[in-house]
């Protein structure tokens, strides 16, 4: 059980209770996870575990016993937090990026979804933005390091 749970292990044989129901609600919002986030997170839909928490699906398949078990008793906190973080953190930057980032960004993310089919393309994407981005953080640093030294 982790560290982050302070509720006593709940029992769980494919059917929610109410108990069941209050504790998946409890963990998603002391985790400050989205449905979406969950759903990823577990490989499975985010409907999935909206419908399991708000008791719309009355039991889970058998193969997801083990999974709903694990997650009542804190088994995937740290794993769960922590795959949250860098979200929140990526999102914070978003809001702060100016309407020009967000449009380049959507064009690289389009570009890319696009190319799914041919990985060897996704992966010279990848490469070369790396590349690009490197080097423009390298030459405004040095023009940075430029202007600071003929101030002196």
């Amino acid at each position: 059980m982790s560290k982050h749970s302070a509720n006593p292990p709940l029992p769980f044989n494919g059917k929610f209770t109410a108990e069941h129901r209050r504790r998946l609600q409890q963990i998603r919002e002391r985790l400050g996870l989205s449905y979406q986030e969950l759903g990823n997170f577990f490989n499975l839909s985010w409907s999935t575990f909206r419908k399991w928490e708000r008791g719309e699906t009355p039991s889970c398949q058998p193969r997801h016993i083990d999974l709903i078990k694990g997650l009542l008793n804190g088994e995937f906190d740290e794993q769960l937090h922590a795959s949250h973080e860098p979200i929140e953190n990526l999102l914070d930057s978003w809001r702060r990026m100016p309407a020009l980032m967000h449009q380049c960004m959507e064009r690289i993310a389009s570009t890319y979804d696009l190319c799914q089919g041919r990985p060897e393309v996704c992966a010279s994407l990848v490469e070369r933005l790396n590349h690009a981005s490197s080097l423009a953080i390298t030459k405004l640093l040095d023009g940075e390091s430029a202007h600071h030294g003929t101030d002196e």
